[in-house]
């Protein structure tokens, strides 16, 4: 590991024992301790079975029978297969964009509203919804794709929407969407298009099985607009 794979936190106050840099999201540190091994970090053992705690006296691991983190904070492993909060959403996109060369699949645990726009998708990602929606609340838009993205939606909601372009999903990448629905979503711009789906020039788009209604746009397309490739069945 090097410092670029070890992104830390700024420097923690008020907390018990000393001062400490919390390890981010993305740090390799996190889980890099199998459950029921120790390993020796500078003369000191963290042992990773429950019976010890971290310098802030947290407990190793959190969620019984996980991985542990090596050094002197013990941070939860991020779970990308129930995801049920806003930030997990973002972090779990964010992850799976740092590895391009690899699909991630990321599962939706409960019904999501956004207070801010998601990470763009970058990478190859396949969203399972399990019927779970997710809400731009009529203020963000929900999903964007990259032109180096590839993403899948299956059994998502996709809602409420709301951006000058593509208040639903803006994409100029590859967008699959496969027994979904889009709805409430609006392009809001004085020549806003698209408010379901924006799919831009160099953009493919297949949809399956979908329902998309109730969506808007100030110009045109307010189910979906497309200047690229589009395949609906």
């Amino acid at each position: 590991a090097n410092n670029a794979s070890l992104p830390l936190g700024t420097l923690t106050t008020g907390d018990p024992g000393q001062p400490v840099h919390i390890p981010t999201f993305l740090s390799v540190a996190i889980g890099a301790i199998p459950h029921g091994t120790s390993v020796d970090n500078n003369g000191v053992t963290l042992a990773c079975n429950g019976s010890t705690t971290d310098q802030l006296g947290t407990a190793r691991p959190i969620t019984a029978g996980d991985a542990c983190t090596i050094g002197a904070v013990e941070v939860a492993l991020l779970n990308c297969t129930q995801i049920t909060t806003e930030s997990e959403l973002a972090q779990c996109i964010t992850k799976a964009n740092a590895t391009p060369a690899t699909s991630d699949t990321l599962t939706l645990g409960a019904d999501i509203t956004l207070t801010a726009a998601l990470p763009p998708v970058t990478s190859e990602i396949v969203l399972e919804g399990a019927s779970h929606f997710v809400s731009g609340a009529n203020s963000v838009r929900v999903f964007n794709v990259t032109a180096s993205g590839n993403f899948t939606i299956n059994q998502v909601t996709v809602q409420n929407g709301s951006a000058d372009n593509g208040g639903g999903i803006y994409n100029v990448g590859t967008l699959t969407v496969t027994n979904s629905t889009l709805s409430g979503n609006s392009a809001t711009s004085a020549g806003g298009i698209g408010g379901g789906i924006f799919n831009g020039g160099g953009g493919t788009l297949t949809i399956t099985g979908s329902t998309l209604a109730g969506n808007s746009a100030a110009n045109s397309g307010g189910g979906i607009a497309s200047f690229g490739t589009g395949t609906v069945t």
